[in-house]
C-alpha cells in the first residue's frame, strides 16, 4: 500500500511539474510575441501581453511591456498614457528594486500628466541607482519646464558627470537648445528646441 502511494504521488508530482513547465513556457513565448509586437505599435502587443501576465502573474516585466505597448498604440484623440502608468504601477508592486521600472513609471506619470508623481518615482529609481542617467535627465527637463534653471542645471551636471558624451544634455547646459514640451496622441513629451538665437549659458 506504501509503495502504490508513493508511486501515484510521484505521478502528481510529475504532472503538476509538468503543467508549470508548460505555463512558464506558453508565458515565456507569450512575452516575447508582445515584446516583438511592441515595436511594430501593434495591437497584438497587448493581447500576447495579456496572455503573459495571466500566465506569469508574478513577473514584473509582462506589466513593463504591457505598459510600453499601451503607450505606444495611442491614436489621434486617444492616449495610452493612463494605461501605462497602470501597468508600470504594477511593476515596481512586483519588483520595487529595479530602478528600472521607476524610471519608465515616472516617464509615463510626465506623459500622463501628474509632474509630482513623476518626480518621486524619478528619485526613487536615484535613490536605487544614482547613475541612473535618464532619471536625471528628465528631472533636469522637468525643472526646465517649471523655470527652475538652477535645478535643471544641478541635474545636467551630474548627468554629465556620470556620461560626458551626450551632446543634447550638454547643449542644453549651454544655451544652445531647450527642453520643449509636445503633445501628441493626448501624452506629453519632450522635444529639444534648437531655435535659440541668444543662449543662456548654464555652464560654470
Amino acid at each position: 500500500a506504501l509503495a502504490r502511494s508513493l508511486k501515484v504521488a510521484s505521478v502528481v508530482l510529475a504532472s503538476v511539474a509538468t503543467v508549470a513547465g508548460l505555463v512558464l513556457i506558453v508565458g515565456d513565448i507569450s512575452l516575447k510575441r508582445a515584446t516583438i509586437s511592441t515595436s511594430s505599435i501593434s495591437a497584438t502587443a497587448i493581447g500576447e501581453g495579456n496572455t503573459a501576465n495571466t500566465l506569469l502573474p508574478a513577473w514584473p516585466i509582462p506589466a513593463v511591456t504591457l505598459a510600453r505597448a499601451h503607450y505606444l498604440t495611442g491614436t489621434p484623440g486617444h492616449s495610452g498614457a493612463a494605461q501605462a502608468v497602470h501597468w508600470s504601477q504594477i511593476a515596481v508592486q512586483r519588483n520595487p528594486t529595479q530602478s528600472n521600472y521607476w524610471y519608465y513609471l515616472a516617464a509615463y506619470q510626465f506623459s500622463a500628466g501628474n509632474d509630482a508623481g513623476a518626480r518621486a518615482a524619478a528619485h526613487r529609481a536615484l535613490a536605487l541607482n544614482p547613475v541612473h542617467i535618464t532619471a536625471l535627465n528628465l528631472l533636469a527637463n522637468m525643472a526646465f519646464l517649471d523655470g527652475n534653471r538652477a535645478a535643471q542645471r544641478r541635474y545636467l551636471v551630474e548627468s554629465l558627470r556620470y556620461t560626458p558624451s551626450q551632446t543634447l544634455e550638454r547643449q542644453y547646459l549651454r544655451g544652445q537648445c531647450k527642453p520643449a514640451a509636445i503633445t501628441a496622441f493626448g501624452a506629453r513629451s519632450i522635444s529639444p528646441d534648437c531655435t535659440q538665437h541668444q543662449p543662456e549659458n548654464l555652464l560654470p
